[in-house]
């Protein structure tokens, strides 16, 4: 694996990348439950001496801070001259160095070739600071081609490695497979017996259901068995779906702007309407003011290249290095195959682009609720 020669040096910095997971434990919970029972306890009291704090609440830094770390939480935070650090504690000489809140994915799949591309993929979250992901389905087991090798089981004993200490690896928080009418690489849905079904992925200890791809009407009959369960759901908005009931529906959150651009785009990327400004602000103010409180993960960087294939110039990146080599040779086929081959490229991408940078910011300004997700 091109991973593991540089994992011990990103394991150093991983001391400095942890701080601050309980800001997002509680805001995950809040938006997807927590079904995991993890929990790590450790008596080892840390001290990060004379460090650079920027607390991201406010454009500022903290110069000079001692941190002192309990049971993996900040117990205190002050001058480096005045806090007192308790007798036995590990002291970490943070001299001209930062500490940053733990950063949250809200979007991402764990990669479902095997245990060892899932675990290298979650070092990789842990090593650049992430400290919690939200795993928003995963691929059924024989999905693309036969090489997804994890089920269900699979994730949740990945899930309970994570959170238990067991791998380094962020919080995990996961959905089952994603529940759509699509049956080409998720788990569709039965004609009879949702209920059933959605009490199943509840009963077997997911956080929450993705909905995907559903038509209105198993769309009712799916949401109806997640609020009789009490169970959390976030996804795609329906296509067709009038955007009030959408936003009165009982979403989390709405993922990758769907919903929102089917209002303002045809299949094929032609505007439906002139007045796209007024349609914008009229959409972002009634997410804004809905009463199920709906969060939107844009996850825009997966649609920088919106109905484009990215650059194979993207391979030479240095961070490529950190790649499995399996992950690597996927994706520089992929890179290189030939444009035509390509499902789903659509007509006046980069107007799309535009649009969804309009559409983020229009919710930002409205106070809707936004997360970060790759």
């Amino acid at each position: 694996m091109k991973l593991i020669k540089k994992k011990y040096s990103m394991l150093r910095l991983l001391y400095l990348c942890f701080i601050g997971i309980f800001i997002f434990q509680q805001t995950s919970a809040q938006l997807i439950g927590d079904n995991s029972n993890g929990s790590v306890k450790s008596d080892k009291i840390i001290a990060f001496t004379d460090v650079n704090v920027i607390p991201m609440d406010k454009e500022r830094v903290l110069l000079h801070q001692t941190v002192i770390i309990k049971d993996r939480k900040i117990a205190q935070m002050g001058d480096a001259k005045k806090v007192k650090i308790p007798s036995g504690a590990v002291r970490i000489n943070a001299t001209g160095k930062y500490l940053i809140p733990g950063l949250g994915d809200m979007h991402t799949h764990i990669q479902p070739f095997n245990q060892d591309t899932a675990k290298a993929a979650l070092l990789l979250h842990a090593s650049y600071g992430v400290t919690t992901i939200r795993n928003v389905d995963y691929l059924p087991k024989g999905a693309f081609g036969g090489f997804a090798k994890l089920d269900g089981p699979a994730i949740l004993n990945i899930r309970s490695l994570a959170n238990n200490g067991k791998i380094v690896s962020p919080r995990i928080y996961t959905s089952g497979p994603w529940y759509g009418t699509n049956k080409g690489e998720g788990e569709g849905i039965p004609t009879t017996g949702v209920y059933q079904r959605v009490k199943a992925l509840k009963d077997a200890g997911f956080d929450f259901l993705k909905v995907h791809d559903e038509s209105q009407v198993s769309f009712d009959s799916v949401i109806a068995a997640c609020h009789s369960l009490n169970f959390p759901f976030m996804g795609h908005a329906i296509e067709n779906m009038k955007m009030d009931k959408t936003l009165n529906s009982g979403y989390r959150s709405i993922e990758h702007l769907t919903g929102y651009l089917a209002q303002l785009f045809e299949v094929d990327g032609e505007l439906k309407t002139r007045d796209t400004t007024g349609l914008i602000a009229k959409m972002a103010k009634a997410t804004a003011t809905a009463k199920s409180k709906i969060w939107n993960c844009p996850t825009y960087t997966l649609y920088m290249y919106d109905g484009k294939k990215p650059s194979p110039v993207i391979l030479k990146r240095s961070e490529m290095q950190y790649l499995t080599d399996s992950t690597f040779a996927r994706w520089e086929r992929w890179f290189n195959a030939p444009e035509s081959t390509e499902p789903g490229l659509i007509k006046n991408p980069e107007r799309i682009v535009r649009f969804r940078k309009l559409m983020v910011k229009a919710l930002y300004d409205a106070g809707a609720p936004l997360l970060s997700g790759t």
